[in-house]
């Protein structure tokens, strides 16, 4: 069976498509009102449907004046991009869904809505825009699309109680088809914006607000809404939002808010921006970034690009510092005691990126407070402190999950992918981790609280990569280290060497005291090539650059691992990353550790 798993309503401002054409989306006049459409970009990221079915309204591009129809359904295969005046948008034509379109318009019809079926169209801005503004610039549309158009540009337009109604119509024919497919209604057009007379740029965002909150609360105080309301206060195109009540129609009599966006101006029109789903449906994850340094900033930038997910609250040894970031991120609050933060019962989990010494206490704390949690590495500096945290994470049942970064980079997803399918065997890894580091420092160079380590720190990245890519157990290995820092008092050079059960090798070189290029540099040396990871980006063994950009929905490693935490929430489900699938990694480190020298 079909269902309908959302509703869009947005804006479909012809300039707007204009600027994304020309380029112009970062520039002072346009940036505010695209950065306010990202969320729904990363949002239908993962959430594109089958097939969108679309409410616009032709701007006598395709019909004309001679002929309006009041509701018109496209049925065809393709539909092709009207030239307003300008040409045609540069843009991939829109794929019909023929099945589920004639299906609608039956049903439609057999429930007494004079519905027009239209076995050919051209689709302007009133539908493209919307596209580009939810999907960006792809060579092909992510989901199929079925045109709905609605007058309303020429008296008589349709009543608000009839458009609320064919909404219900649609969801009721669409939960009628056999076929399983994922349907969202999207509503386009709208908000207050007058382009002609003494009105002109005529906007109202007080009105168009409380026009959104009651589409979402109570849809039936709108049906009723006078044609002559919307043009007294929302200008002579403010009709438009008559649409708006299909989607809301399609969706049920009760609906979850996902993301509301209000700009103006734009074009002298002032824009709307609602994502609706029915309730229950979408689960947003609060999180509480911990630990405000290089790398919680990391995922602060990370988790603001994932649509599931919200950063909830921050928290740092310094309130100011914690409150900043507050305000940066949007966070609900900010805190400095960790047992506080817990104790709140809207968090979901929390990103622990503090000093290392302090990592396994947090993540007990956090699961015995009942809250799921990603450490950073390492999870502890010993391999009693991550068997306690498996242990606990086994008797509550709550994701845990440790921040290996290096098996959702790209580079590496790309070669493991590779070895899965079995086209890449590996024989040997060569890793080099150098940074320069003879002060206490962090990755942004600002001081350190803590000290680093080359062995639980650094080296916990290859020996759980080598051991995830291989699929095997590590059966030997040696560690040497040079001389301690007679300040920082660590090694600052160290060398050790792997061997797995089926006598694959890896030999990594790590260094504080390297004045160069910083970062980690692996080389898969395999039976069918030569891969050489740096970061994110990959490369053979004649240094020919791979292309790693479809490899995953972004090319940010730290996003990655943020996006699979969140999706194990939503879903229950053990994350790639365990604590328990990275213990082996920890008892190599420990096996290594009593060969140095502490």
């Amino acid at each position: 069976m079909a269902r309908i798993s959302a509703g869009v309503a947005t804006s479909h401002i012809p300039a707007v498509g204009a600027a994304i054409d020309m380029g112009r989306t970062n520039e002072d006049y346009w940036k505010p009102m695209f950065d306010g459409y990202e969320f729904s970009k990363n949002w239908m990221k993962e959430n594109a449907p089958d097939v969108a079915i679309i409410v616009y309204n032709d701007h006598a591009s395709y019909f004309g004046m001679e002929i309006m129809p009041t509701f018109a359904m496209g049925v065809a295969e393709s539909y092709g991009i009207c030239d307003e005046g300008y040409g045609p948008r540069p843009i991939p034509d829109v794929q019909g869904c023929p099945e589920l379109a004639t299906h609608l318009a039956a049903s439609l019809i057999l429930d007494d809505f004079d519905m027009t079926v239209l076995n050919v169209l051209e689709v302007d801005h009133g539908l493209t825009v919307p596209l580009s503004l939810m999907y960006g610039s792809p060579e092909k549309w992510p989901s199929k699309v079925i045109p709905l158009a609605v007058n309303v540009v020429m008296y008589p337009q349709p009543s608000g109680e009839r458009c609320l109604a064919i909404g219900k119509a649609i969801r009721r024919a669409v939960e009628a088809f056999d076929e399983d497919l994922d349907v969202q209604v999207w509503g386009t057009g709208g908000m207050s914006h007058q382009i002609q007379g003494a009105r002109a740029g005529l906007i109202n965002l007080p009105w168009d607000k409380q026009f959104m909150d009651d589409l979402i609360n109570e849809p039936e105080v709108l049906q009723y809404k006078p044609h002559l309301e919307y043009m007294r206060e929302a200008g002579s195109e403010g009709v438009e939002l008559i649409m708006w009540l299909i989607m809301r129609g399609a969706l049920g009599d009760k609906v979850d808010e996902v993301y509301r966006f209000n700009h103006v101006p734009a074009s002298n029109t002032s824009v709307g921006h609602l994502i609706l789903t029915p309730p229950g449906d979408f689960m947003t994850v609060n999180l509480a970034v911990v630990g405000l340094g290089a790398f919680g900033h990391k995922h602060l930038d990370a988790i603001a690009a994932i649509a599931d997910a919200k950063i909830q609250y921050v928290a740092h040894s310094r309130m100011e510092v914690a409150q900043e970031v507050a305000a940066k991120y949007g966070a609900k609050a900010a805190f400095t005691d960790y047992a506080e933060l817990l104790a709140q019962e809207d968090l979901d989990g929390v990103i622990l990126a503090t000093p290392t010494h302090m990592h396994h206490a947090q993540t007990l704390q956090a699961l015995r407070a009942g809250k799921h949690v990603m450490v950073e590495i390492p999870m502890g500096d010993s391999l009693a402190g991550v068997q306690e945290i498996v242990d606990v994470q086994q008797e509550t049942g709550l994701i845990a999950m440790a921040g290996h970064t290096r098996r959702f980079n790209p580079s590496h997803q790309y070669v493991h992918d590779k070895i899965t399918a079995g086209e890449f065997a590996i024989s040997q890894m060569d890793v080099q981790t150098y940074f320069f580091r003879r002060t206490n420092t962090n990755a942004l160079g600002a001081p350190r609280s803590w000290t680093d380590h080359l062995l639980w720190h650094h080296a916990a990245h290859t020996v759980d990569l080598f051991q995830y890519q291989t699929g095997e157990k590590v059966v030997q290995a040696h560690a040497i280290q040079g001389p301690k820092h007679p300040e920082l008092g660590i090694a600052m050079d160290m060398s050790i060497q792997l061997k797995t059960e089926n006598g694959k090798i890896c030999t990594l070189s790590l260094s504080f005291n390297n004045d160069g290029p910083f970062g980690s540099f692996f080389r898969y040396i395999g039976d069918t090539g030569t891969y050489i990871a740096r970061y994110d980006d990959l490369f053979t063994g004649a240094e020919e650059q791979i292309d790693v950009s479809q490899v995953a929905v972004s090319m940010n490693g730290i996003e990655l691992q943020d996006r699979e935490f969140i999706a194990a929430i939503r879903e229950g489900r053990e994350p790639n990353s365990s604590v328990a699938q990275v213990l082996p990694c920890y008892i190599v480190l420990d096996a290594l550790a009593s060969q140095l020298d502490y």
